[in-house]
């Protein structure tokens, strides 16, 4: 069994060392290591913000955060042998948590949006299996460190069935995009979305209706102008690779 190790400095953003990690699901970036089943793998890793909710950030940091870099992950790891559609089976030996850690409501963002309408902030000293804070005296939380984002990346054809689905639930307005770019999702809307569009590729699949599928890739594997402008401003995110994204055309052979 061999063990290898991917290794980051906490004082350097993704960006500063692209070549510890990723910040996006995508087939064709390469790997940072390779292993075979059985190795061990140690991983460093970043906050989901990438350091701007350190001690020192402000509420001002906390309702303006650069959203670009959000979420960077340490790796990829390629497995030996392994093939789309298998299943993987990953043992977490131990996670070791930093000294500091934070919770933080950005505005607009996450379920408690309605209930914290402005930035808020608490910063946590982790020790001896406790998380307590000042900015919340009397409170002690006992720890329980886990991984906060793992995952494998989607091949290029579940890529494309997953851009087909987001495409479908944006026309039928379940996700709306924001005068800033980017995208929200409609309460009320959602759940219908979800509905019809589960109910026609059901229907599809039961009457083996290819030209009915032909069509619907033809109309929903597409990158529409709103979600090019947020590829736009992606492009400077640090990836060691040129995105390549799977196209209609080239789903059809053409």
């Amino acid at each position: 069994m061999a063990i290898h190790e991917i290794r980051i400095d906490w004082d350097k953003t993704l960006l500063e060392e692209p070549n510890t990690g990723h910040n996006r699901w995508h087939p064709d970036i390469p790997p940072v290591v390779r292993c075979e089943p059985g190795d061990e793998v140690v991983l460093e890793t970043r906050d989901a913000f990438d350091g701007q909710m350190g001690p020192d950030a402000t509420l001002q940091t906390v309702a303006a955060p650069n959203l670009d870099v959000v979420h960077p992950l340490t790796g990829p790891v390629y497995v030996e042998g392994a093939e789309p559609g298998d299943l993987l089976e990953v043992e977490i030996l131990h996670v070791e948590p930093d000294q500091y850690g934070y919770t933080v409501q950005v505005p607009g963002f996450g379920f408690l949006r309605d209930v914290f309408p402005e930035p808020f902030k608490v910063s946590w000293d982790i020790a001896d299996g406790w998380a307590t804070s000042p900015d919340l005296p009397g409170v002690r939380i006992p720890g329980s460190p886990f991984m906060g984002t793992i995952g494998l990346t989607p091949g290029h054809e579940l890529l494309a069935a997953t851009a087909e689905r987001e495409q479908s639930l944006l026309d039928r307005g379940g996700f709306v995009v924001n005068p800033d770019g980017t995208f929200a999702v409609v309460d009320g809307k959602i759940q219908k979305g979800v509905e019809s569009l589960t109910r026609e590729l059901m229907t599809i699949e039961a009457e083996g209706n290819y030209k009915a599928a032909e069509g619907m890739l033809k109309e929903m594997v597409v990158v529409r102008p709103e979600v090019q402008k947020i590829l736009e401003r992606l492009r400077d995110v640090p990836v060691d690779i040129e995105p390549k994204f799977v196209t209609a055309k080239s789903l059809l052979g053409k």
